[in-house]
């Protein structure tokens, strides 16, 4: 690798003076900026103060790959200081072209005052474009191409924003020199709009439709985007950005229009609103589907970062945590959401409530202030003006360079699957790739909020994902996927090319299945809880490939639930009450059972909802059973939108206190969803709750959906729930077991999807063989293996038969209880068997006495 692609800088500081209320990171002075170092510089500090160098490797196309070694020399003070350096380059490339849009907006005019620069001028119109192709470098486009429109009379202050729209014949005639840039993936068309939400807007419709016309014929109307009304909070902005949104779609009805929130969408948004930019705190990550439904219908889903959060939150802040702005990325691809939006990485002015303005002659306020607005240190800027230390053109900084590093860093997620995906259809085998690394995030967040804020964690996790990547493209790959992961039950599956061997763990490992081209292995793993590091083997054709994946290992899960309507009966209907909504029960779209509750929400209303009552003092009959709701994770039911509309719905809950409303969730049309509510975090008194509301919006029609199995949950986990006689194994296949006239147990399980195919144990199988009388009762322990236990006899012990393995041969035990209270008790009728909440196996038998053990 050659010197000359190392790139030097000197870290500097700037003062944060305030914490915003920051649980972890202070006022005081950080790094950020980063001034490009050339050869021969000399770097000068005190005795007193840190002297930081960071420096960059930029490995080229066609490098082959490998480990490469060198030294940094550091000379000055008593004796030359000698670094040694590797690096580690792998065999896939990153690709120049980005997976993510990006449109982080270049503020022109604040950038040419910062350098002292004439608009119109030759000079003025090169740092346009010297900012927006070093930006374009940290794979961050800028929002608006450097083409300079006419900004009029000069106004008093700095004008915020890009600057005005260029005239259509200027923009077309420059437009295309800039797009055929690989790095850029997306930008703004001018949309000659002026006005507020709070005003309204008025647009010149004939520039507009010139603009577009001539991009359309140039082939580049696909990649843009509008974008001119942001954040609207009352009823009138919303009508006045419907206004908006009508004007324009009657032009350009095939290009995004973006429209930022900060908020979830309401319904009256989804009517009509096609692309997307939520703040990154909303819609709250943990309520399901909002991102998935959006996308299902085909809109553009992106989100941005703001004034108004931090750690435990990601974000870009100077006073905050680097691990949190490179992780973004990582979360973004994540959730699925196609980019990432800035409102300004050049905000060299500051503002004062009404205007921005140059608090120095020599325009230092970045350096010397990092608040261009009140708070949050950072905001509105990721690059300093490169005029007082003598640079023509823009300073970097370290949140610039750590969100470039995030982003080529889920370009390996991208690489990933679309190798994985390629594979598994080469070798014919069911492998979900845009989870399989999920695992991986489960480390390093739980969804947005709260991540591991621990660099030596995330650069090892890093390292594990670039290393899964490069054995995907080296000649012994495996495809690896990892379940849920919860104590003695982390469940894994390998895919390798056929005859490949396969050890994990430092164990050898036996194929459970495959097909011609590649042999699969199904694992669970007895892992105890905590953070784990697995180690896989995989050699083929004599070359072998070793990666080890970090996984985090959860306590012990297993299912509970408690029904809180299942609508079987007309009973159960009756417990529902209304408001503005019909409910019946009806046969169709049941998920447990045979009914569902089928309910109607009336049309121009504001209050259709169906309440569900914990305890209701002159009704009873309505009670739901308990308003104590502490123990339990979440509320979930499953609900088929019965519409051709993309819905929202909410979920509000009360107690004697508060009302915990903006709870929504998203339901794509024609579609069963199974809906999950988490009680965490809520305002109200789990202990004291009095109802839940299913509630709909306004709407201007009826909307019919059909709601089932409404229940509590906790502790959820991939393992069925306990059964009898007929339950489905770890791998969720139904079994059924019974009492043979002989005394041996009589095992059936289904092989496949032909609800006629089943196969039965081998009656000689020793672990089966009993005598056992009356019905067995049966759990699926963390371990995934079945275990069965049966009485032996009126009075005599119980028999405890599980499988070695899943799916396997089977042992037995004999289990003589004695109590060390008591005698030997006298065992009658069928024992019952489910795992406790530490995952232990608890039988239950009934003595002839009456008492039970």
């Amino acid at each position: 690798v050659a010197g000359s692609l190392i790139s030097f800088y000197e870290q500097r500081y700037v003062e944060v003076p305030r914490s915003e209320d920051n649980p972890k990171y202070f006022a005081g002075w950080y790094p950020d900026p980063l001034v490009p170092l050339a050869a021969g510089a000399t770097v000068t500090t005190t005795a007193t103060q840190n002297a930081a160098l960071w420096f960059t490797v930029k490995i080229p196309k066609g490098q082959a790959p490998g480990v490469y070694s060198g030294t940094i020399t550091l000379t000055g003070g008593d004796s030359p200081v000698t670094i040694p350096l590797s690096v580690d380059v792998w065999n896939f490339e990153v690709p120049d072209a980005p997976s993510f849009d990006t449109s982080c907006a270049i503020w022109y005019p604040q950038v040419g005052a910062a350098h002292g620069l004439t608009w119109g001028t030759a000079a003025y119109d090169r740092m346009m474009r010297s900012y927006w192709d070093f930006q374009a470098g940290f794979r961050l486009a800028g929002a608006d191409i450097p083409i300079r429109g006419n900004p009029g009379p000069p106004v008093p202050g700095y004008p915020p924003g890009p600057g005005p729209d260029p005239e259509p014949e200027v923009f077309l005639a420059h437009a295309e020199e800039h797009l055929t840039d690989p790095r850029i993936r997306r930008y703004r068309i001018p949309l000659y709009t002026t006005g507020t939400n709070d005003s309204g807007f008025d647009t010149d419709t004939a520039k507009l439709e010139e603009v577009v016309a001539g991009l359309r014929q140039k082939g580049l109307l696909g990649r843009g985007f509008f974008y001119y009304a942001d954040e609207p909070q009352t009823d009138q902005h919303y009508q006045n950005v419907k206004d908006l949104f009508e004007v324009v779609n009657a032009v350009a009805p095939d290009v995004p229009h973006v429209l930022t929130l900060t908020g979830p969408p309401r319904q009256d948004l989804l009517d009509f609103v096609r692309a997307w930019a939520f703040v990154v705190t909303a819609p709250k990550p943990e309520l399901p589907g909002v991102v998935q439904a959006l996308r299902a219908r085909g809109d553009l889903v992106w989100w941005y970062t703001a004034w108004g959060h931090n750690y435990p939150t990601p974000s870009v802040f100077i006073g905050d945590s680097l691990v949190g702005t490179r992780l973004l990325p990582w979360i973004q691809q994540y959730m699925g959401i196609e980019g990432y939006l800035f409102w300004s990485t050049t905000v060299f002015g500051t503002y004062d409530g009404v205007q921005y303005y140059r608090s120095s002659q020599n325009w230092q306020d970045r350096w010397t202030n990092p608040n261009p607005l009140w708070d949050f240190s950072g905001d509105g800027f990721f690059l300093y003006p490169g005029r007082q230390v003598g640079v023509d053109g823009p300073v970097g900084s370290i949140r610039l360079h750590g969100l470039r590093e995030g982003f080529e860093d889920a370009e390996y997620l991208v690489l990933h699957e679309k190798r994985a995906t390629a594979l598994a259809q080469q070798w014919n085998v069911a492998f979900d790739a845009k989870t399989a690394l999920h695992s991986y995030h489960e480390v390093l967040h739980d969804w947005l909020e709260p991540y591991q804020d621990d660099p030596a964690l995330f650069g090892r996790i890093r390292a594990q994902v670039g290393a899964e990547v490069a054995q995907l493209h080296g000649g012994a790959p495996a495809l690896v996927h990892v379940g849920r992961a919860t104590a003695h039950h982390v469940p894994v599956t390998v895919h390798v090319a056929k005859g490949a061997t396969l050890g994990v763990g430092g164990v050898t490992r036996a194929r459970t299945g495959g097909s011609a081209a590649a042999d699969t292995y199904e694992l669970i793993l007895d892992l105890t809880q905590g953070r784990k590091d697995v180690l896989f083997a995989v050699t083929a054709n004599g070359v072998t490939s070793r990666f080890t994946r970090t996984i985090q290992v959860g306590p012990v899960a297993t299912p509970h639930e408690i029904i809180v309507n299942s609508f079987e009966s007309d009973t159960d209907v009756a417990r529902v009450k209304p408001t503005n909504v019909t409910v019946t029960r009806s046969g169709q779209h049941a998920s447990a059972g045979r009914s569902s509750g089928r309910m109607t929400f009336a049309a121009h209303v504001d209050d259709a909802g169906a309440f569900f009552y914990t305890d209701h003092a002159d009704h009873p009959e309505w009670s739901i059973g308990r308003n104590d709701w502490s123990t339990f994770d979440a509320v979930e039911m499953d609900v088929y939108n019965d519409s051709d509309d993309l819905v929202v719905m909410h979920l509000n809950f009360y107690d004697p206190v508060y009302f915990g409303g903006d709870n929504p969730f998203y339901l794509s049309p024609r579609k069963q969803h199974a809906v999950r509510v988490p009680l965490t975090d809520l305002p109200n008194t789990l202990t004291e709750i009095t109802s839940m509301e299913l509630r709909a919006p306004r709407r201007d029609q009826p909307l019919t959906l059909y709601v089932d199995n409404v229940r509590f949950t906790r502790s959820r986990t991939g393992l069925p729930s306990p059964g009898t006689w007929l339950r489905q194994d770890g791998k969720r296949r139904p079994t059924l077991h019974v009492a043979r006239n002989d005394g041996t147990i009589a095992m059936a399980r289904q092989t496949g999807v032909d609800p006629a195919g089943w196969a039965f144990t081998d009656s000689a199988d020793d672990g089966l063989r009993g005598p056992v009388a009356g019905a067995p009762a049966s759990a699926v322990d963390p371990g995934a293996r079945l275990n069965v236990i049966a009485s032996t006899g009126a009075g005599r012990p119980l028999q405890w038969s599980r499988e070695q393995t899943p799916g396997g041969t089977w042992q037995r035990w004999t289990l003589d209880l004695v109590p060390d209270n008591g005698d030997r008790p006298s065992l009658t009728g069928s024992p019952a068997v489910a795992l406790d909440v530490d995952g232990r196996l608890t039988s239950c038998s009934r003595t002839a006495d009456g008492f039970l053990v």
